[in-house]
């Protein structure tokens, strides 16, 4: 339960991260290198792209566009050159920029140089699925957003590396040509007893 934690502590910052960049107003591209001990995980490579009230996120598998001005998320699956489209809602719209999600404690720890940028570190208690987290964020002097963010304890890690700051080409944050929009249907209550009866007829 606990690595569980602290990889949805480790999500939710990633998701909130852009939210904190459109708040900001800063264009920029950077390379993203996430690390975590869960299962499964070890270190991701992705690439990242803001435009104004735009951001685009790649990882080996998909694509992820989201578009604050059509209130509106795509992820794009290059090798079936399929998209799914997701609207925000309004709880969404309405979260506090100025903090981490679960936020209860924040202490200053002075400056420190990270990739070159220069950034405030901070020490910052989380509170996720009714347990404590501490995880460390430097905060960039220039964009005003963390490039780093990491565990306490090591587990887990977010960095932005190689950052180009300047506008962004509206072609990023646009659905490409040949590419047809997915379906997402939740399962009837038909199909779910299906797979009970399937996989042994009870929920764990």
């Amino acid at each position: 339960m606990k690595r569980l934690s602290i990889v949805l502590v480790m999500v939710l910052f990633v998701c909130f991260l852009g939210l904190d960049v459109f708040a900001a107003g800063k264009e920029f591209s950077a390379d993203t290198i996430t690390k975590s001990n869960a299962p499964g995980m070890g270190e991701m490579s992705g690439k990242m792209y803001f435009g104004k009230d735009k951001m685009r996120m790649e990882t080996a598998e998909s694509v992820m566009i989201t578009r604050m001005d059509k209130k509106v998320a795509y992820t794009l699956m290059p090798s079936q050159k399929m998209y799914m489209e997701m609207p925000f809602g309004q709880a969404t719209q309405n979260m506090p920029l100025d903090k981490t999600p679960g936020e209860v404690e924040r202490t200053p720890m002075g400056k420190e140089l990270v990739n070159g940028r220069m950034t405030d570190k901070y020490k910052i208690t989380v509170m996720a699925a009714d347990q404590k987290t501490e995880m460390y964020s430097w905060m960039d002097k220039e964009l005003g957003i963390p490039i780093k963010s990491s565990a306490v304890d090591g587990s887990w890690s977010y960095e932005y590396k190689n950052v180009k700051v300047g506008p962004q080409a509206d072609s990023l944050f646009e659905i490409p040509a040949g590419y047809t929009k997915f379906n997402f249907q939740a399962p009837s209550q038909a199909d779910i007893e299906k797979l009970k009866k399937m996989y042994g007829g009870e929920e764990e």
